[in-house]
């Protein structure tokens, strides 16, 4: 009976043990941005942030972005900036593969017309091999710029989306997220919009002709005044 309880004892150490070390079941990414506007014949920056329903190891992904929507075609802009990846808040911030060795984004390309999709990276280099990312804070994730230069192609008033494309439609380069050992992590993604508002109208500068006019009014009423007063006086 002695070495019946002796044994249960251990076995329930080595099962206390299991428990502790095992690996917590993984949560979910929560991928979200903020919706924006873009004035005709200008550009505009769309943020995706990212954060967890618990808590997640992220070592690396992929992005693979796509403009849908109206019949105007708004464009993802040729020249992409990367300056996100030193933000203080971005997910990788001070272990960014993508800091060191750019770009994030590659050169937008055609799905359904010109320009409409783009694809970016990242890896963390730290020495933990991924970033935590949990559902106490909200990273930034990526930043990317939007073309409505061309008046041709969009309009006041059309409305897009912009999406990440899941891997699920048969691309492998499209949207993943992986942790330090490649496995990966399960995310859901909601698209912003990108509401197409009128040129900003600039403010026109005065002719010189009138800048003259507007400078040698009050002088030519002065001189007629004391003109005036000079004649009045006995």
């Amino acid at each position: 009976m002695r070495s019946f309880r002796v044994f249960f004892q251990s076995l329930s150490a080595v099962a206390v043990l299991w428990l502790g070390t095992a690996t917590p079941a993984r949560a979910d990414l929560i991928i979200s941005g903020i919706d924006q506007t873009v004035a005709v014949g200008g550009t505009a920056e769309v943020s995706f942030y990212i954060t967890s329903t618990g808590s997640d190891q992220l070592g690396s992904f992929n992005l693979q972005s796509q403009i849908t929507g109206a019949a105007g075609q708004l464009a993802f802009s040729p020249s992409q900036s990367a300056s996100f990846v030193s933000a203080n808040n971005y997910v990788f911030s001070n272990n960014s593969l993508d800091a060191n060795v750019p770009p994030f984004w590659g050169s937008p390309f055609s799905t359904a017309y010109a320009n409409d999709t783009v694809t970016g990276f990242d890896n963390y280099t730290g020495g933990t091999g991924a970033a935590t990312v949990s559902s106490s804070q909200t990273f930034l994730l990526a930043t990317v710029t939007v073309d409505a230069t061309n008046p041709n192609l969009v309009a006041a008033g059309e409305s897009f989306q912009i999406s990440l494309v899941p891997t699920s439609i048969g691309d492998p380069n499209a949207t993943n997220f992986q942790d330090a050992a490649g496995n990966l992590i399960n995310y859901t993604s909601a698209s912003v919009t990108v509401n197409v508002v009128p040129a900003e109208v600039s403010a026109v500068p005065a002719p010189s002709s009138l800048v003259l006019a507007g400078i040698a009014a009050p002088i030519g009423l002065l001189y007629y005044w004391r003109r005036r007063t000079t004649a009045a006086s006995p």
